[in-house]
């Protein structure tokens, strides 16, 4: 998403400090000039000498000064990354701004008039007067890098939107390929019908559950987010069809605290990790397939299988795990983790905090 201040920001330090040193050292002669006249009077321009240290001491002051806010410009960028925290990000980078602006000249007029720097005397008058024109010129600076900065994330949102829409048209591809394909519903549909004449009760529960899985595919592939409570009823729907057509050879142990149910995720993440599970691994009676769900304290999501990979030649285009990935880019978040050792495979994925997008 900022392309994403986390992802880019040393490409994008360097880009912005190259542009904004060469506007400084063009901007800035003038202004110092102007200051150490204020300052010195006509001593400042007595001898060349008197000239060209007190010019260079400025000079530097100003450097300083810049090198300071300019750091703090990414810092905040950094601490308030999204467009819905433009304004916190705006108020507190200001602050920050007069405040550093403030301490430096303070400090550096009280060492002029400690050491009495080329007959310098302390004026309380062009004191405030200096205040006044450093601290406003910050903050035009700051509102002008503000600006701008909040215009390309808007143009930034706008792109990723774009991004997105054309991703679920590959998510609702993926699913008609693969989660809600012909093979899955026969296989319901001949679970359904063993069901029928052994256990009638037990196959109007099973329907009832079948609906419930068509109907969140259906409708929650429209969205780019769902809640994780939502996410893992479905889970449940999906479950009981797997229990009934593997029985206990297939087991979902769901452990997450209700303290994150109301975290955000894409809707079929879930669904798509569970069918890979089953997809590509053995599920036997006395060895069976068992696929973990939790959540730790630091609000990311682990779902992890053992590993007992079929020894058949099963197609794995890893498309799935590709567009979950993409999704958790594009949505400027933290990098979804892929791991397999020899006894599980491991995925391990953020939850996104409401206040976050």
């Amino acid at each position: 998403m900022s392309k994403q201040i986390n992802e880019k920001y040393t490409g994008l330090y360097f880009i912005h400090t190259a542009r904004d040193w060469r506007a400084f050292f063009i901007s800035t002669p003038v202004p110092v000039i102007l200051y150490n006249y204020f300052a010195f009077g006509d001593v400042y321009f007595s001898t060349l000498k008197i000239f060209l240290l007190s010019t260079f001491f400025t000079f530097l002051q100003a450097f300083l000064v810049h090198f300071i806010l300019m750091h703090l410009c990414f810092f905040w960028r950094r601490q308030f990354p999204h467009i819905n925290q433009s304004m916190k990000r705006y108020l507190v980078s200001i602050f920050s701004y007069i405040a550093t602006t403030l301490t430096i000249t303070t400090i550096s007029m009280l060492l002029y008039n400690q050491y009495h720097f080329f007959g310098f005397t302390f004026n309380t008058k062009f004191y405030y007067i200096a205040l006044g024109i450093t601290s406003f010129s910050n903050t035009i600076m700051g509102s002008v890098y503000e600006f701008f900065y909040t215009l390309q994330k808007w143009k930034d949102g706008i792109e990723q939107k774009e991004q997105l829409d054309k991703l679920k048209l590959q998510s609702e591809l993926d699913i008609l390929k693969s989660q809600v394909n012909p093979h899955f519903l026969f296989n319901s549909l001949n679970s359904l019908s063993s069901l029928i004449g052994e256990d009638p009760a037990l196959a109007e529960q099973f329907v009832d559950e079948l609906s419930k899985v068509y109907r969140y595919l259906l409708r929650n592939n429209e969205e780019v987010l769902t809640s994780l409570s939502n996410e893992l009823k479905f889970i449940h729907s999906y479950a009981h069809l797997l229990k009934t057509r593997y029985g206990s050879s297939v087991q979902i142990a769901i452990n997450v605290p209700d303290t994150v149910s109301n975290y955000q995720i894409p809707p079929l993440t879930l669904q798509l990790l569970v069918e890979n599970a089953v997809k590509h691994n053995c599920a036997f009676k006395d060895k069976p397939l068992v696929i973990e769900i939790m959540a730790d304290s630091s609000a990311w999501l682990v779902i992890k299988n053992n590993l007992q990979k079929k020894t058949s030649g099963i197609d794995s285009s890893k498309i799935g795990l590709a567009n979950i990935k993409e999704k958790y880019k594009l949505l400027n978040q933290p990098e979804v983790h892929i791991k397999e050792t020899p006894a599980q495979f491991i995925v391990t994925i953020p939850l996104i905090s409401q206040s976050a997008m």
